[in-house]
């Protein structure tokens, strides 16, 4: 194998050629079959890049006298960070898309591996010669550009090297507060290979802000004359997005954040880490009106005096996020129901986590026995949801609503709230009826309603009796913006 190095940025291009070559001479009638597969061990051929080059370079020479069919697999691995190699390939993938594909084959150890396949039937000289070009400045960049240091966090307990980077899979869920993205993470948190922790509030606030820049042209002008481009801007809001994923709490294989507002910006959010996916959790928007204001959560619009307000935030914030949901694609974006989840949790977390391409793990079920272990499911103190998550999947909160909503919202509820009919729900259903639960919630739900005073004492173990209270002042400053 050859390899191009510096600092931990390296390259490495092995070739697989599989082939018959027939040469016709017009005063000969000799034939000639070379066959390069030598190393048996992993079918690939040794070469060094410049003899790679040149053999490019050597067939294109053979013009017509040679006639055959070639498949080449040339797999590129190196650190994405070196932003010169990526514009390179995306050239090399441009001038020649009809017969050149490119695609992400995995990351290991932080460094994403990439396969680019180039295929040919009749060789032309000018389309060899190009690649070859193409080749060269790859592996020409790669030795000369430097990357920045890989970065790793050290687990506490296991004491081992995590690595990431913005071209991991990171999970991101997605979605209007109290529609269950807190049970959703709590219930991946209990995974072995999955973190998400608790809610950062700074990355949307950062998103936001980078969106309120762009919206306006004199801030834009101010950018522009100070040398920021939007590649510059990516970078650094990148950067900082990860190290708040990575680094604040325990690492794990797969990272994850829940900061439930960042959906309205999924777009972007892949424009910066392109290998993301997305849960994006959908509830009955009445439940989630009335548990906002039940709970008293502040987001910045709504109104918590008034239902009909609050629904109408919600209508307009939903129907964002699912645009964007939408615009992602289902092999980046999943919706999961919360009724759903609760009443079908083994059927719903096995295709989360199919989609999320993370095994399955019993744990899952079980998230209330991992509250605040190591590797466990952490909880914050001023969460809302906190006092919720020590109990175990259950019926308890999917119709609270029902009975609280003033009657001339009911009757207008198809009008106030039309993205209900979108997601699935009947607005004029009052109480709904949302299905039949597995055995195993019915019994947690006996469980949790049998005993309250088992599970206050739980809540007061975690000191959630009485979540710390904010001042309104520190509410209001703090309030995500839906």
């Amino acid at each position: 194998m050859a390899y191009t190095s510096t600092s931990n940025c390296f390259l490495l291009i092995s070739l697989k050629l599989t082939y018959n070559i027939s040469v016709r001479y017009h005063d000969t009638r000799a034939r000639v079959i070379r066959e390069l597969d030598s190393d048996k061990r992993n079918d690939r051929v040794p070469l060094d890049p410049f003899q790679i080059v040149q053999l490019i370079r050597m067939r294109s020479m053979l013009k017509h006298c040679i006639q055959f069919s070639v498949f080449y697999k040339v797999l590129t691995i190196f650190c994405l960070r070196n932003s010169m190699m990526e514009d390179t390939l995306n050239i090399l993938i441009g001038k020649h898309k009809e017969r050149v594909t490119m695609e992400i084959d995995g990351h290991t150890d932080g460094v994403t591996k990439l396969r680019i396949i180039i295929k040919f039937g009749f060789v032309h000289r000018a389309l060899m010669k190009g690649i070859g070009q193409h080749l060269l400045i790859i592996m020409q960049n790669a030795s000369t550009i430097p990357s920045n240091d890989k970065k790793y966090v050290v687990g506490p307990f296991d004491h081992k090297r995590y690595t990431y980077d913005r071209y991991m899979p990171l999970i991101f869920i997605g979605g209007v507060p109290r529609s269950g993205t807190t049970l959703v993470r709590a219930m991946l948190d209990a995974h072995p290979d999955v973190r998400c922790g608790q809610e950062t509030r700074v990355i949307p606030r950062i998103l936001q802000m980078r969106m309120h820049w762009l919206k306006s042209e004199r801030e834009n002008l101010r950018l522009s004359e100070a040398g920021i481009s939007k590649e510059v801007m990516d970078s650094a809001i990148a950067a900082f997005c990860l190290e708040i994923i990575a680094r604040h709490a325990e690492p794990a294989p797969r990272l994850c954040n829940k900061d439930p507002l960042t959906l309205k910006m999924g777009s972007y959010i892949l424009d910066l880490f392109p290998n993301a996916k997305f849960i994006f959790m959908i509830r009955d928007g009445r439940a989630t009106v009335h548990s906002i204001i039940s709970r008293k959560v502040t987001i910045t619009g709504f109104d918590l005096s008034s239902y009909r307000q609050s629904l109408i935030k919600w209508n307009h914030a939903i129907s964002i996020m699912y645009g964007q949901c939408k615009e992602i694609g289902s092999d980046k974006c999943l919706m999961v129901p919360y009724e759903q989840l609760v009443l079908h949790p083994r059927q719903w977390m096995k295709k989360i986590l199919n989609f999320l391409d993370v095994p399955w793990n019993e744990s899952v079920m079980h998230h209330e026995e991992f509250i605040n272990k190591p590797g466990g499911v952490p909880l914050s103190k001023v969460e809302r949801s906190s006092d919720q998550i020590i109990k175990p999947v259950n019926l308890e909160a999917l119709t609270k609503w029902v009975g609280h909503i003033p009657d001339d919202v009911v009757r207008e509820m198809p009008d106030i709230a039309p993205m209900l009919s979108v997601l699935g729900y009947d607005p004029y259903a009052n109480p709904p009826v949302y299905g039949a639960p597995d055995r195993l919630v019915s019994e947690n739900t006996r469980r949790v309603l049998a005993n309250g005073e088992v599970w206050a004492a739980r809540a007061r173990q975690f000191s959630l009796e009485k979540l710390i209270e904010l001042s309104k002042e520190d509410e209001a400053t703090n309030a995500p913006n839906a």
